[in-house]
């Protein structure tokens, strides 16, 4: 393998490539970390830079946590698309493919380090691990192998920019920025350290995807999308979202996954919980808290709740401080009295469907074996195999008019005890076994699996009927041959010590129930042996469309063509209950402890209401409301707010320090007339007696304008903008000796920029502080800022 030497440990400090202390020291860390818990730091790659087999790091045997999703940190390569990127710009020549080949063993050595780092220190999750290495192979990949000590800003900037190339929405570029910020210069590990303020301006250079973060966004596309609501593009598209209501809450699931994903996206609404804490909310889930007073009288009967429920699981992102790596923090959510009902009869049902798995699952735990059901030295006709491993509940081909019958009592109810009749029904049956079943029959032959007789004798003849498999022998070649076929059984740690059984869960399914629902055939989760623990991308898949070849929902069950193409990310569920719950004037500290946050910070950036929305949750007392008047109402509340700013509000807020209320709302009303709401956003001057000197000409450098984020306002500079590019291209394309051409120009040009200066500038401050007061005779012309 290339590149495979270690760094030098120490340098002559004139050489500017020297590498730090600090790089050495958090290797070192690294290193130990992972040798005391078991890891052999050294990875074995091929040519392009992949582990070899049995050297790559099982990250879920590192944490054993009982999480059913693969993890292993296998992949120290360079990345082609953004090899592909680089290529394009330098040359114009057409892409091609660009073989992957190792980073530089100082890379692998930060990836290795940051992984152990990420997971047994930070106690954060393994997804967000995986998008980082990513990230890092792509700086590697941008730089040449670059070492990570001798980065400097350019280099991350031009990373940043090809990571926009490659990922349009700009999640790259967040996960570099984030990195430079809390690792390279929290740990002091480039020479050029600190990195973060000279690339905190970078934007991403892709299209400006809807889902982009908004400090990567073009300016253009921010603006659009920020009409309405603040970071409009984080909740959920409203069609998307009613016909989720109307797929969840009106259709009947046609399988058993599909009841199970219904159930799951019912919550992800009711709840804003994760969707990785959706997927693993224990069986054991109801709590309730009883409510009396003193004399043991329920509250109820003084006009309160008597009684409350809350919800059991376990949450997410709670910091190494709180619980150990790996390990899940319990934790409880109150339900709304009005959703109470909904949540147990969702839970009730899936409990009942979930049963046969559970079942199984549960003896498989407590015997360590796949099919505790039988004896180890019991011999199953071929068939029952069939049904145990594929779950297909059809093995014969029999008529459509003795199957459907049982199909349709089956979809109707999701009893599997209609399968279990059907399966009777085909063992008298004397039609010709299904062609799938001979498929699976000679697979098995084919990997060294022994047919047996009914008298335990091997078995030699040809054909499918008559041939029995012992047990204990499809257990051994279930885990030989086709690992993924075997349960989860691997206990979840919880913080304290305690432990979870994963058929203590609520969400069990069969794992690779590729059958289930194809030709309209049902899976048997009855007689399943591969049981598991359903993952978040599973419910994440069922509401993103072009993710994988599983439908979605709205694919599924969409009316319309255009119904079917809609899409939905899970999480922007979780913006959109946090918004409405401030929309709604519920407490931020009642908002952050629903959310399972650790700061009411937290919790603000969660909420997308518009300035409009705001004002309505500011309430004055009742005496100074009637006091004051609508108008000056709205002045208080902007202030109270903090999105005005002015000389009005200077003089109220000095007064109100000074001399108290009173002195201050009895000055608001008499220069409440100094509000005015202008089609480019509020002035807070007084015009009792004279009107506005310019005419409401706001754009011309006033220092009384203050900016707004309404529509209406955005709207009207907008248009304004686009008119003054139009006179400006004008101007210039005149002849030069053209009279009064200059002026006309620069009379252009001071007013789009002070326009253009509007639309940057946040709601609530001043867009010109320190302008001319236009009031007084001898601020009579328009001003250019900035410059």
């Amino acid at each position: 393998m290339a590149n495979n030497s270690s760094p030098p440990t120490s340098s002559p400090p004139s050489d500017k490539n020297f590498v730090p202390d600090a790089f050495v020291r958090y290797i070192a860390q690294g290193r130990k970390l992972a040798e005391n818990s078991g890891l052999s730091w050294e990875i074995h790659l091929d040519d392009k830079g992949i582990a070899r087999t049995g050297s790559a790091w099982d990250l879920r045997q590192l944490l054993k946590d009982g999480n059913p999703t693969p993890a292993k940190l296998r992949t120290f390569s360079t990345f082609p698309k953004a090899m592909n990127v680089i290529s394009a710009r330098v040359s114009a020549a057409p892409n091609g493919s660009v073989e992957p080949r190792p980073v530089s063993r100082p890379w692998q050595d930060l990836i290795k380090a940051y992984t152990v780092n990420h997971l047994l220190v930070s106690g954060m999750s393994v997804p967000h691990l995986s998008s980082i290495c990513a990230a890092l192979r792509l700086i590697a990949t941008v730089t040449n192998n670059k070492e990570p000590w001798q980065l400097d800003a350019d280099d991350l900037s031009l990373s940043m920019s090809v990571a926009a190339a490659t990922q349009p929405s700009g999640q790259m570029v967040i996960l570099i920025a984030a990195f430079v910020k809390t690792v390279i210069d929290a740990y002091h590990l480039s020479n050029a350290c600190p990195l973060s303020p000279l690339i905190s301006g970078t934007r991403a250079a892709g299209p400006g995807n809807y889902r982009a973060a908004k400090f990567s966004k073009k300016e253009d596309t921010l603006q659009k999308d920020l009409q309405a609501r603040k970071s409009e593009e984080k909740l959920p598209e409203l069609r998307a979202f009613w016909e989720l209501m109307r797929i969840v809450f009106t259709e009947k699931p046609r399988t058993f996954l599909d009841a199970i994903k219904f159930a799951q996206a019912k919550l992800l609404v009711i709840t804003g919980l994760r969707i990785g804490e959706i997927s693993l909310l224990p069986l054991d889930w109801k709590r309730t808290l009883d409510y009396r007073d003193r004399d043991g009288t329920p509250a109820g009967n003084h006009g309160g709740f008597s009684s409350a429920l809350l919800l059991r699981h376990f949450a997410e992102k709670q910091g190494s401080s709180r619980r150990g790596a790996g390990t899940l923090w319990e934790t409880s959510q109150f339900v709304p009295a009005m959703f109470e009902k909904i949540i147990e009869e969702t839970l009730g049902e899936v409990e009942r469907l979930t049963a046969p798995l559970r079942k199984t699952l549960k003896a498989q735990c407590e015997t360590g074996r796949l099919l505790p059901m039988y004896a180890p030295d019991a011999l199953l006709p071929l068939h029952e195999i069939y049904v145990h491993l594929t779950g297909m509940a059809f093995f014969k081909d029999m008529p459509l008019n003795i199957i459907d019958p049982y199909i349709e009592r089956y979809q109707d109810t999701l009893n599997v005890k209609f399968l279990d009749e059907l399966l009777e029904r085909q063992c008298i049956d004397s039609s010709n076994p299904r062609s799938a079943f001979y498929v699976f029959a000679n697979r098995l032959r084919k990997d060294g699996m022994t047919f047996r007789n009914q008298n335990g004798s091997v078995w030699t003849g040809r054909g499918v009927t008559n041939q029995f498999l012992r047990v204990e022998e499809v257990d051994e070649f279930i885990r030989r041959k086709t690992p993924t076929k075997v349960s989860d059984m691997t206990p979840f740690r919880l913080d304290g010590g305690k432990q979870i059984h994963p058929w203590e869960l609520m969400f069990l399914v069969p794992k690779r129930a590729v059958g289930e629902g194809r030709d309209n055939l049902p899976g048997h989760v009855g007689r399943m042996l591969a049981v598991g623990v359903a993952t978040p991308e599973m419910l994440s898949n069922s509401l993103c469309a072009n993710i994988t070849s599983v439908p979605s929902l709205f694919e599924m069950y969409g009316q319309t063509d255009s119904d079917r193409k809609l899409s939905l990310l899970p999480h922007s569920l979780r913006h959109l209950q946090n918004t409405e719950l401030f929309r709604l004037g519920v407490a931020d500290t009642i908002i952050t402890k629903r959310f399972n946050r650790r700061s009411v910070a937290q919790s603000y950036e969660y909420d997308h209401r518009s300035l409009q929305e705001e004002l309505e949750q500011i309430t004055l007392p009742d005496e100074w409301e009637e006091f004051l008047g609508p108008k000056a109402s709205a002045v208080a509340k902007l202030i109270d707010a903090a999105r005005a700013s002015g000389p009005i509000v200077k003089e109220f807020k000095r007064l109100q320090s000074d001399e108290g209320d009173e002195s201050a709302y009895s000055f608001l009303k008499v220069e409440a007339d100094g509000f005015h709401a202008t089609p480019y956003g509020h002035c807070l001057n007084s015009f009792t007696v004279d009107p506005c000197p310019t005419h409401l000409e706001c754009f011309n450098g006033c220092g009384h304008l203050s900016a707004t984020n309404l529509p209406e306002n955005r709207k009207h500079l907008v248009i304004l903008q686009g008119k003054l590019r139009d006179a400006l291209e004008l101007a210039r394309a005149k002849p030069s000796h053209s009279i009064g051409r200059e002026n006309q120009i620069k009379h252009a040009e001071v007013r789009l920029f002070n326009v253009e200066r509007i639309l940057d500038t946040a709601a609530g401050e001043l867009v010109f502080p320190g302008g001319p007061d236009f009031s007084k005779n001898d601020n009579q012309k328009s001003v250019l800022h900035g410059t």
